[in-house]
């Protein structure tokens, strides 16, 4: 009786493990896809902060000039 289980044991495949270049290809580009669209997110979240910045410096709330209006041309 272990005989057979340790016989059925050896032909396991791992299933963390790619089993063949397909596999290794789509694993690759969903994490390539992942990690692209971490980069966009946090890119638009600095973008934001960077824009609250300028505002902060730039802008006057006294005489209504808000940063966004200082790009435009005149």
């Amino acid at each position: 009786m272990q005989d057979s289980n340790q016989h059925h044991d050896a032909h396991k495949v791992d299933p963390g493990k790619p089993r063949n270049g397909y596999e290794w290809l789509s694993t690759i580009a969903i994490f390539f896809l992942l990690l692209l669209t971490l980069i966009i997110g946090t890119g638009e979240m600095i973008h934001g902060q960077l824009l609250c910045v300028g505002e902060q410096i730039y802008g006057d709330p006294d005489t209504g000039i808000q940063y966004s209006f200082l790009r435009a041309d005149p």
